[in-house]
């Protein structure tokens, strides 16, 4: 009885001490993780936009001014052309059609971009007439925003802006890129597209997405980084 009793003991304690190492262990990766959104997948089409308010919100997490003092180091972002090969890569991924979501917020009919897609039959780097950028990061980019840009000319400089969001996620994850169907650059050379998101200081950071032209870059796109608060000079 008495060795039948002692490992009963035996048993209870180690119950006790493994269950004490999950709780530790769950307390610790909650700590780690406790910045990250809840709802990490939810990629939206910004509502706002479809009923005239195209005004995009300052953000809690977003701050209203820029701290003095080096900002934090940009990570790397990766903006490709689309292709099957890529998309195999990953087992999921966002996606939206830009021009589904273009066309609505700026009041166009739905067949406005048809040509284009016809004519994306004879494009290069567009798989069966189907083309779109992907967005690949290589750390968690949080509250991130693909945003409409506007830009005014004055006398002493260029003002540039965020003036509407197009789509927005609570965090974009490097295992889980975007895919921005029918990408374009309606600006032309001159950027109206461009994406946000919080950095690792809390600092809300604006990118121009601007096509190479030139036809030497590795990519086809790149971003350029603008600071809505004080302007843009060529």
């Amino acid at each position: 009885m008495r060795k039948s009793s002692k490992t009963y003991i035996y048993i209870i304690v180690g119950i006790i001490v493994a269950v004490c190492a999950i709780a530790i262990y769950m307390t610790r990766e909650s700590a780690v993780h406790e910045d990250l959104p809840r709802d990490l997948y939810n990629g939206r089409i910004n509502d706002e936009i479809i009923h005239g308010n195209n005004e995009p919100t300052l953000q809690s997490g977003q701050s209203a001014t820029r701290p003095s003092g080096p900002r934090a180091p940009i990570p790397r972002i990766q903006t490709l052309h689309r292709t099957g090969e890529l998309l195999a890569e990953f087992e999921s991924y966002h996606a939206f059609d830009y021009i589904t979501v273009y066309t609505a917020a700026h009041g166009l009919p739905a067949d406005h971009f048809d040509w284009m897609r016809e004519r994306a039959y004879g494009w290069d780097f567009a798989e069966d007439g189907v083309w779109g950028l992907v967005i690949i990061t290589d750390e968690p980019l949080h509250r991130f925003q693909i945003i409409g840009i506007d830009i005014n000319d004055w006398e002493d400089g260029r003002e540039t802006r965020p003036a509407r969001v197009y789509y927005e996620l609570d965090v974009l994850l490097p295992e889980r890129p975007l895919l921005i169907g029918s990408f374009i650059t309606v600006g032309g050379v001159i950027p109206s597209e461009g994406i946000s998101f919080i950095d690792s200081e809390g600092v809300r950071r604006y990118f121009f997405i601007q096509d190479d032209r030139t036809g030497y870059a590795e990519t086809p796109y790149f971003l350029v980084e603008f600071d809505p608060m004080e302007g843009y000079d060529d």
